[in-house]
């Protein structure tokens, strides 16, 4: 019996895109995959040339993290160091205790352990449209429309040109005048362009799609290793229902952005 290998992979389909619906863990990629780019022909994505604009997008709020040649102040996306309860200290001790360095995973180096970074504003919530682009909606030069699914770029003599979507039923498109910046994440970049036509040849005809570029698109997608485990505590210094269905929790967490709600 054959079985297919599926996945639940929830992604959030809205200004912000996941970043509305994850765990806000502020994690850049390793600098060693950025130089292997490099390596394999991507000039100018390399470690060193892609932190000035970490460091231009971040507002790091943690004392000791300003003081770091790898994190910025003053930008857009707003940074914090979670600490809701003191079980993270003891987990964090134990594991120097076994030899393990207490670092910060977005510095110099990511093997060890540390306390997450997270993308939150006072405790709460930072996503992508709230750190980007709800501050300037305001502005002339920027439409934003809602509930309209991109389907396809245009390419026309090999260049991007527009956008085809749907809105209200129908089909609509957009030109543009210099560029198409295509930010759609991991999985909605390369379905966006295997549907206009860049993509595997095989696997575009196999769909009726008409080939624009026969290249290996969406054929090497990686998901980080993450592994969830229990540990048996004989106290109640973890995060339990009873705190967080404490009244003065949840004042603590309207009042002041912290708490354990």
């Amino acid at each position: 019996m054959r079985i297919k290998q599926r996945m639940f992979w929830p992604r959030g389909k809205g200004l912000g895109g996941t970043s509305t619906i994850n765990s806000m863990i502020y994690i850049r990629g390793s600098r060693h995959d950025y130089d292997n780019w490099v390596k394999d022909g991507a000039e100018g994505w390399s470690y060193k040339d892609v932190l000035p604009y970490f460091l231009k997008s971040e507002d790091v709020r943690d004392p000791d993290l300003k003081k770091s040649k790898y994190h910025g102040t003053g930008g857009p996306l707003t940074v914090e160091v979670a600490n809701t309860n003191g079980l993270t200290d003891t987990l964090c001790h134990a594991c120097q205790q076994l030899g393990h360095s207490l670092l910060d995973p977005n510095g110099h180096s990511m093997i060890g352990v540390s306390h997450t970074q997270v993308t939150q504003d006072r405790g709460r919530r930072a996503s992508t449209s709230h750190a980007f682009l709800h501050p300037v909606l305001h502005r002339d030069n920027l439409h934003v429309a809602v509930n309209s699914p991109v389907t396809k770029v245009l390419i026309e003599k090999g260049r991007a040109t527009g956008v085809e979507y749907t809105r209200n039923g129908t089909t609509q498109q957009v030109r543009a005048r210099r560029e198409v910046i295509m930010s759609a994440g991991a999985i909605g970049s390369p379905h966006i362009m295997l549907l206009s036509g860049v993509g595997p040849r095989k696997h575009l005809d196999s769909m009726g799609i008409p080939v624009v570029s026969d290249i290996p698109v969406g054929g090497n997608l990686q998901d980080h290793l993450f592994v969830d485990y229990g540990i048996g505590i004989n106290t109640s210094a973890g995060i339990t229902l009873d705190k967080m269905n404490s009244v003065w929790e949840k004042v603590k967490y309207q009042t002041l952005g912290e708490g354990e709600y």
